[in-house]
């Protein structure tokens, strides 16, 4: 087990991860367009349509929890089980959607449930993920990869989103929703030996009793390092200036046709790439406490970069500079948050830790959608820099434990800080 080659724990792990983010991201512009151009959404009421779709996320802490505690198909299945019985439900509403005129309360209605499915499989395939990465001590590699694969969904949606705008019909392309998520459920039947997760295995004394009650639970709620990570996810994603804004401000003021909006979309997660690999390497030779603080304050710097977009080029070359660095500072975000996870508790805590990032981000996108019809972009850029710099203030606090080791160093990180030796 623990001399498995990382390629084929990254291959399996990649396989998965592209046909969920293909199934739930293929449709994301098309429909965007369609709420914008064809049922005349403003930027306020967008911003309403996303938080009420995000709305199962608000309570994917809950979801994470079932995962800890039950597998749909027995413990022999463990999380793959979750793979063969909530894709089907999800494709069935994608085909539902497919079938019929679109209207906002049938998109609004159906996704919600979609979201429920896909919140489950989400779940499910980050604690599998977490577990598999700890057990190898590949808790950046793995987290660079997982992005990395979760990236190529994006670009190919987003080059396709202005050809897909003006040919095809925005319930068409559910077709092609539906059918990744039937993927989803052929590589259920997908069981490497050397990806099993701990509860698959032989699991540890300590990892048992975290099952058997709810002290393993308070346990991981009493980790300083964890709330830290949990703090500094909801700070990045707290960004009222891009999401709504930004669409709003390229495709109205700037004048970005739909392809030359499809292009700056696809360059973003191209650049995310890029910057995963980077981060992949970069793990392995410095701490996580110094890639935290690098990625942070060229985050604080990257908000400006928005004001000076006048043209498709000038928002071409600030979608490559955002996407590297998103790519390096989610990954060290995301490696915070896995390192801090009690064995047995990856489901709820990854959760929880998603939950808090859903729900700033989209309490961020309904507050910059206000401020930028209030106030201007540049006021909704101004707020976002002050949150991100806010995380300065607490990157201290992690305990030097967590944040100090490089790759492959971490050990048993895996426990809470409440639980094990005191940090140095």
């Amino acid at each position: 087990m623990k001399n498995t080659p990382v390629w084929r724990i990254v291959s399996y792990f990649a396989t998965i991860a592209l046909c969920f983010g293909l199934a739930t991201g293929i449709a994301g512009i098309p429909v965007a367009f369609y709420l914008k151009d064809v049922l005349k959404l403003s930027p306020q009421e967008m911003s309403r349509y996303g938080a009420l779709l995000s709305i199962p996320s608000y309570v994917g802490f809950l979801l994470g929890y079932l995962r800890d505690q039950w597998k749909p198909l027995g413990k022999h299945w463990g999380d793959r089980g979750y793979f063969a019985v909530a894709p089907p439900v999800t494709a069935a509403c994608y085909l539902f959607l497919a079938s019929g005129e679109l209207s906002y309360n049938r998109l609004v209605t159906t996704l919600l449930i979609c979201g429920v499915s896909n919140g489950l499989t989400g779940v499910a395939l980050g604690g599998f993920m977490a577990a598999t990465a700890r057990q190898h001590a590949m808790t950046g590699r793995l987290t660079s990869a997982f992005m990395f694969i979760n990236m190529v969904p994006g670009i190919i949606a987003s080059l396709a989103g202005g050809w897909l705008t003006t040919h095809v019909r925005p319930q068409h392309v559910f077709f092609c929703s539906a059918f990744f998520s039937l993927v989803l459920v052929g590589l259920a039947f997908w069981k490497p030996v050397f990806v099993a997760p701990l509860e698959e295995l032989e699991p540890a004394a300590e990892y048992e009793a975290a099952l058997e009650t709810l002290p393993g639970l308070k346990d991981q709620f009493k980790s300083v390092a964890f709330w830290c990570a949990f703090i500094l996810v909801i700070l990045w994603n707290f960004c009222p200036g891009w999401g709504t804004p930004v669409f709003f401000q390229l495709t109205n003021k700037v004048k970005l046709t739909q392809q030359e909006f499809g292009n700056y979309s696809a360059i973003v997660p191209g650049f995310i790439m890029l910057g995963t690999i980077l981060y992949s390497a970069l793990c392995r030779w410095m701490s996580l406490s110094r890639l935290l603080w690098i990625g942070t304050i060229l985050g604080i710097a990257t908000n400006g970069l928005f004001l000076l977009i006048h043209s498709p080029l000038q928002a071409y070359l600030v979608a490559a500079l955002l996407g590297f660095l998103l790519g390096m500072a989610n990954s060290a975000f995301m490696d915070l948050a896995m390192r801090t996870y009690l064995k047995g508790r990856e489901g709820i805590a990854g959760a929880l830790v998603g939950t808090g990032g859903s729900i700033a981000g989209v309490t961020s996108d309904l507050f910059g959608a206000w401020l930028y019809e209030k106030g201007g972009f540049g006021l909704a850029l101004g707020i976002s820099t002050v949150f991100t710099a806010l995380i300065l203030v607490v990157l201290p606090f992690i305990p030097h434990h967590i944040r100090q080791p490089k790759e492959g160093e971490q050990g048993t990180l895996s426990l809470p800080a409440t639980a094990v030796a005191p940090a140095t």
